[in-house]
């Protein structure tokens, strides 16, 4: 389910006045729904995780199956109390398969919770980035954006490298994005050549493109 098909649901203060005639989305990793919204059995249900033990994540697992969408939003948002360890296999299963974008996003968002530059020595560190970088490719654009923001806050751990292919698979409208995700790299000889390849599709990745680009021309031995 695309996000765009659930505002009635989630965004119950975007008033028709409000929103000018153009469609405004939630933000996929702060806008949960109410637990009005769930069954008393449900909401009874999800309190039961509400605090890590392993009885609850038998009970997560349930719960992320659920073929209620709302039921599965408000198990992440419990997550969000447990454990980072205990949470991250659920975060990242749920961003990677879950059919609706909401709970993608949402996953995605929680996954990512503290992480910084100082995780990268963690063992699941780029198990969390391959997961995002995969996102890149997800068909909700709020789940690619927050895909590409994510990543674009950690150094190269070697997957901006992917991009070279990614890049022309993508949609038009999305590789401006991806360029400025790219030129965030110490550029190779190929990666230049790449760029000046595809200078029509930077868009307004442009300038900090070029500026990598003559910084990798001035540092020959970047590329050479």
């Amino acid at each position: 389910m695309r996000l765009s098909n659930l505002l009635p649901l989630v965004m119950p203060f975007c008033l028709l006045a409000a929103c000018s005639g153009k469609e405004q989305r939630p933000d996929p990793v702060q806008e949960t729904p109410a637990e009005e919204m769930l069954s008393g059995e449900d909401r009874a249900r999800i309190a039961q995780v509400a605090q890590y033990s392993p009885e609850a994540i038998v009970r997560v697992k349930d719960l992320l199956a659920s073929p209620d969408m709302f039921v599965r939003m408000m198990t992440l948002t419990r997550l969000e109390k447990w454990p980072r360890e205990r949470v991250l296999s659920f975060a990242l299963g749920a961003a990677g398969h879950d059919g609706s974008s909401l709970v993608r996003a949402k996953a995605l968002g929680l996954a990512w919770r503290g992480v910084t530059n100082l995780d990268r020595e963690d063992v699941h560190f780029q198990e969390l980035v391959d997961a995002t970088f995969a996102r890149l490719s997800d068909a909700d654009d709020a789940v690619f954006e927050l895909a590409a923001g994510r990543l674009a806050t950690i150094e190269d751990t070697g997957h901006l490298a992917r991009l070279v292919q990614l890049i022309p698979q993508a949609v038009e409208a999305r590789r401006p994005r991806l360029f400025r995700l790219f030129c965030k790299k110490n550029l190779s000889r190929e990666d230049v050549s790449f760029i000046l390849e595809h200078e029509l599709a930077l868009g307004g990745a442009r300038e900090a493109c070029q500026a990598q680009v003559a910084r990798a021309r001035a540092q020959k031995y970047l590329y050479e």
